[in-house]
């Protein structure tokens, strides 16, 4: 029943070799990222050309997936492959690239030298030299079984997991948690990523959380009862604070907005993130590791890109 006239690969090379905003919309990298990321996959011997397709055609298949939140028989279409090819390779890609999370997804070492960010703004240093970034939760829609629903549904009433991020002042995701049901509180995420997920916060150092998490030496909560959210303090004409902890939890506020905004350009690239396909649950959470190591790898090797762009624009003007 596949019978166009030109094959998968033939339409990714066409891609990659065309305008880099067809690589943009296709698979939410620019060519030479495309390019790079084959190429580091295929040296670590996470991905290799096979007989019948070669390892830049696999690479686009989950890309595509997870840029437009595809399902397989989508991509099957688009890619002119089988339903059972297309799911086969999209799952390989899919554990190449996990595979890469320790690699690209890393905690902060204790003697890391204070944020740039930070050190050259007399706002915020040297109040928070010590800050290495924030923490947050945000819940990513799950498809899940009728006897699941319950364990998954979240406030809002829709079912998703619950992903604990830590996130440096660089946009770049140094912890995730994910697959966790979406009726679990963020502090129980917390919990169990300190007790058995191996989440450590560097000695001397501190991340930024907001008022759902408990207030400690290495985890900074702004004061309840004082004004804390961004938008308490827009369109104000005058910066006068009721109190100096009012002054801390605007200070606060704006560097705790960084979690935000990646995940802002997270969920903007790829669409999977917000309208996630049928997959077992262990796959949807695998891909929301996925969307977190392509995340940092496009942040740390392509600088350029689109989306790193306009957020660092939203940095340098925060409010």
């Amino acid at each position: 029943m596949f019978d166009r006239s030109y094959t998968g690969h033939q339409y990714v090379l066409d891609v990659l070799s065309g305008h880099p905003g067809r690589a943009y919309q296709c698979f939410r990298l620019p060519p030479d990222a495309f390019i790079s990321l084959r190429d580091l996959l295929v040296s670590r011997g996470h991905l290799s050309d096979t007989k019948n397709m070669l390892a830049a055609e696999q690479l686009g298949i989950f890309l595509r997936g997870v840029a437009h939140a595809h399902s397989y028989r989508q991509l099957c279409e688009f890619f002119q492959h089988s339903l059972e090819t297309v799911s086969r390779y999209f799952n390989q890609v899919l554990k190449a690239i996990v595979s890469l999370s320790d690699e690209f997804i890393s905690i902060p070492s204790a003697d890391v030298d204070c944020h740039p960010f930070i050190r050259a703004n007399e706002q915020f240093h040297p109040f928070f030299k010590n800050a290495v970034g924030a923490i947050d939760g945000t819940h990513i829609p799950a498809v899940v079984s009728t006897q699941l629903q319950n364990r998954y549904r979240n406030r809002k009433g829709f079912t998703s997991q619950n992903v604990m991020a830590a996130v440096s002042f660089d946009r770049q995701f140094v912890y995730v948690a994910s697959g966790w049901e979406g009726s679990a509180a963020d502090m129980c995420v917390l919990r169990w990523a300190v007790e058995q997920g191996q989440f450590e916060v560097p000695r001397n150092k501190y991340f930024l959380v907001d008022s759902g998490y408990a207030n400690t030496d290495r985890l900074i909560a702004p004061f309840h009862g004082y004004r804390y959210h961004l938008a308490d303090y827009r369109g104000r004409t005058t910066r006068r604070y009721a109190a100096e902890q009012e002054l801390f939890n605007h200070r606060h506020a704006q560097l705790r907005n960084v979690v935000e905004r990646t995940f802002g350009i997270w969920k903007e690239r790829f669409q999977v993130l917000t309208h996630m396909r049928q997959f077992p649950i262990s796959v949807q959470a695998d891909i929301v590791i996925a969307c977190a190591v392509l995340h940092n790898f496009i942040g740390r090797y392509h600088g350029h890109d689109l989306y790193f762009n306009m957020s660092q624009t939203e940095m340098q003007h925060v409010a």
